[in-house]
């Protein structure tokens, strides 16, 4: 959090790696500047699962990370804010996945998400929709303070509905302690919870454009869209305290 991305040589290394660990094989590893191999010591206590597969997936964005989940035939998650984004980055996933050589059907493509479901007349920042689905929201928050306080590239632009509260945001962050560290508290509860201090900054239009926040018949279709744009599996994330939720997305689930 706040610092640049790790680098695509480093992680396709470091996914050999672990991959190799679940697979109970002795990897080498970089440390301390030399190779050492590597392994778990006790499977025979089954602390560690390591008798079932576990499908490799990459939350890739970009062209690179997209290619290197096509040349490694894992499953893609791709966080969704709204459909014709996901829809739009479904295509461009499928291509990367057909330049691999793999066939069409094998792409799992995870769209993952927060949200809330809407009781009729509830808005999109009651205090239960703030919390299940203003964790997302704030991303924005977030990607534009360490765009403008440390230069990173923000991968969320910015709509010029919400182009206020973000700036007002932003403001706020060049206020945060220590100087150099700014970013400790810009990502302090980063998709768990709002911060009192985020609150202000975090509309509901910020929320409807950012998650799946609406009522059950809205996010059905929604839902419904991303499916028949390709995306195999909906994920959506529970926060702490309202680990109930599951109930409604469940019933929701029902319904397809």
């Amino acid at each position: 959090m706040g610092l640049g991305a790790m680098k695509q040589s480093d992680m396709e290394e470091f996914i050999r790696v672990v991959m190799a660990l679940l697979d109970g094989e002795t990897p080498d590893f970089e440390v301390d500047g030399g190779r050492h191999p590597i392994r778990f010591l006790n499977p025979e206590l089954k602390l560690i699962n390591l008798r079932d597969e576990v499908k490799l997936h990459i939350s890739a964005y970009g062209p690179r990370g997209r290619a290197l989940t096509a040349r490694l035939g894992a499953g893609w998650l791709n966080f969704v804010g709204d459909v014709p984004h996901g829809v739009a980055a479904m295509k461009e996933m499928q291509q990367s996945w057909d330049r691999g050589g793999n066939d069409p059907s094998d792409l799992t493509a995870v769209a993952f998400a927060l949200g809330c479901i809407l009781e009729p007349g509830e808005a999109a920042d009651s205090d239960r929709a703030m919390a299940q689905a203003g964790p997302r929201a704030a991303v924005l928050l977030h990607r534009a303070a360490d765009e403008a306080l440390s230069g990173l590239p923000n991968t969320s632009p910015i709509p010029p509905e919400l182009a206020e509260p973000i700036a007002g945001y932003v403001e706020l962050a060049k206020t945060f302690k220590p100087e150099n560290a700014r970013y400790l508290t810009t990502h302090r509860g980063h998709l768990m919870a709002v911060n009192k201090h985020e609150r202000p900054f975090v509309t509901a239009e910020m929320i409807r454009q950012t998650t799946f926040t609406g009522t059950e018949p809205d996010l059905k279709a929604r839902i419904a869209a991303l499916r028949d744009g390709g995306y195999t599996q909906f994920t959506i994330q529970l926060v702490p305290g309202h680990e109930a939720a599951i109930e409604d997305w469940a019933r929701l689930k029902a319904g397809f």
